[in-house]
């Protein structure tokens, strides 16, 4: 899975384009590989300069917002299907439970009649 470019420069989805630079060449600095030689910083220099170049980019940035927005449709669109079909079921339970009621009061009706 894809990493959010946000959360690998530790920046919020507001940064300003300077908060993003000063993130970037921070973290691009710490993971350097002439400069820090640690098992996976090489790898995490990587991730730091391809989510800076996502977001210093307004059109690829743009695309980033937009795949976001899509999974969050995606979600409310299952969360109001799944809201329906729980909505539909307490519909027919209630139509049941309606003609249910009918069902008895008319039943308790013929007991009456046939009392007299």
């Amino acid at each position: 899975m894809e990493k959010n470019p946000y959360d690998v420069l530790g920046i919020s989805k507001d940064a300003s384009a300077d908060e993003i630079k000063r993130a970037y060449r921070k973290l691009s600095k710490k993971y350097h590989p002439d400069l820090n030689h640690e098992a996976g910083a090489e790898e995490k220099f990587k991730e730091v300069n391809d989510a800076y170049e996502i977001l210093s980019d307004p059109q690829k940035k743009a695309r980033l917002e937009l795949k976001a927005l899509a999974v969050l449709v995606k979600a409310l669109v299952a969360a109001l299907k799944v809201v329906s079909v729980v909505l539909t079921i307490f519909s027919v339970h209630s139509l049941v439970a309606v003609v249910l009621v009918v069902h008895a009061q008319l039943r308790v009706k013929d007991v009456i009649c046939n009392m007299k």
